[in-house]
């Protein structure tokens, strides 16, 4: 019988095999012998992503089968950090593991985390290890519930950037407030859900973000008096109110009937009432204005239709096509004044009445996207023939 004598590979290229291999192979390749173990910490230099069982299980193993001081040098240096505690519910060792995980990476900057609310009812500590760590500038949360919420509102963190979403729907989600603690270096927001005031006809102790420029606030649209983000956020230069209202009205017919024309409206007046009021009382104090430096402002036509700001922006970006809703986008222009309007419309499109054109005079470029059927021919002509004032027309 014939042995053949182990290959020699030369270290250059084994080092690139290593590189190139998916951070699971990685951490499997370091358990083989010390050259692999070596070449595999470089894996932690990129984002460790540990998205199952599987892979952080990989991950354990590995660092146990580092020394003491080497496992504490590996963890804290680690500075971007994604786990997914679906699947931990059922495995507390697991948990646990994590948990030791999270209270070495001491230089950790960036971190995601998927699905803990389930794991967090059994083993809050794995929240309490979240809680404690410092220095993390970007907070990644999917699948915020009741008891992540309560993790963010604990945080020693200041995070720069801050991104909580889920995508269902529930009113537990409307009675989240952002945490005041966040104020003071907050620059970016993204939620799904957020309760920007319990009673929108008094407020008092309003806390301020003034460092936060982009503002991502989606699926509010059942969250009666929520706009008081002029006074929460007064130096926005990005806004999306995304298209919660406009997806449930295509998606789900019964909608009209719940969510017809006079609710629309009504939202639509409470929150221009608001508006006003939080002008007025920034005025009062001396204020220089609020929402002064808006650049982009972008969302389903129904959710700025119900919005009712009272701010100028640069550009209006309307998602989605335009459907069942072409009588209030001279209303949604008007409130915005934009100089650039992007939007989609159905054919054939409608000419404007006179008494709606004015509001459209602040449009110096039109992005106009069409919903063509099949063998329908557009009449845009229509359309821009009238006086729009836009000097330059893009058709799409």
């Amino acid at each position: 019988m014939a042995f053949h004598k182990p290959t020699t590979v030369n270290f250059d290229i084994l080092s690139e095999v290593v590189n190139q291999a998916p951070q699971d192979v990685q951490l499997a390749l370091a358990s083989t012998c010390r050259n692999l173990r070596t070449l595999s910490w470089r894996a932690f230099q990129h984002p460790v992503i540990l998205e199952n069982n599987s892979a952080l299980g990989s991950f354990i193993q590995f660092t146990r089968g580092l020394k003491k001081s080497g496992r504490e040098h590996l963890l804290g240096n680690i500075w971007s950090l994604t786990m997914s505690w679906k699947e931990l519910k059922e495995h507390r060792d697991l948990a646990e593991e994590s948990r030791v995980i999270l209270c070495k990476t001491t230089g950790i900057r960036e971190l995601t985390l998927i699905d803990g609310e389930e794991v967090l009812h059994v083993f809050p500590q794995l929240g309490d290890a979240v809680a404690d760590l410092r220095g993390v500038n970007v907070i990644e949360i999917r699948g915020a519930r009741e008891n992540m919420h309560e993790v963010i509102g604990s945080m020693k963190s200041r995070p720069r950037v801050l991104l909580v979403g889920n995508d269902l729907y529930e009113p537990l989600f409307l009675h989240w407030h952002l945490p005041p603690s966040l104020a003071s270096r907050l620059e970016r927001l993204e939620v799904s859900h957020m309760n920007t005031s319990p009673n929108p006809e008094a407020v008092t102790d309003l806390t301020t973000f003034p460092l936060v420029r982009h503002l991502s606030v989606k699926n509010v649209i059942a969250n009666r008096g929520r706009y008081h983000l002029m006074e929460y956020f007064p130096n926005l230069d990005t806004l999306d109110v995304g298209v919660f209202t406009m997806n449930a009205m295509i998606n789900f017919p019964w909608m009209d009937l719940v969510w017809s024309l006079p609710p629309f409206r009504e939202e639509r007046l409470s929150n221009k009432t608001v508006s006003k009021a939080a002008i007025r009382r920034v005025a009062e104090r001396g204020g220089s204005g609020l929402w002064r430096d808006l650049k982009l402002v972008r969302g389903g036509i129904w959710d700025l239709f119900c919005s009712g700001h009272i701010c100028r922006t640069e550009v209006l970006e309307v998602l989605g096509s335009v459907q069942k809703s072409p009588l209030c986008l001279d209303q949604v222009v008007g409130d915005h004044s934009p100089q650039c309007l992007r939007v989609t419309l159905p054919a054939p499109l409608q000419r404007l009445k006179r008494n709606t054109e004015k509001r459209f005079r602040s449009v110096k470029s039109l992005y106009l996207r069409l919903d063509l059927e099949d063998g329908q021919v557009s009449n845009v002509g229509q359309f821009i023939v009238s006086p729009l004032g836009a000097r330059c027309i893009h058709c799409l």
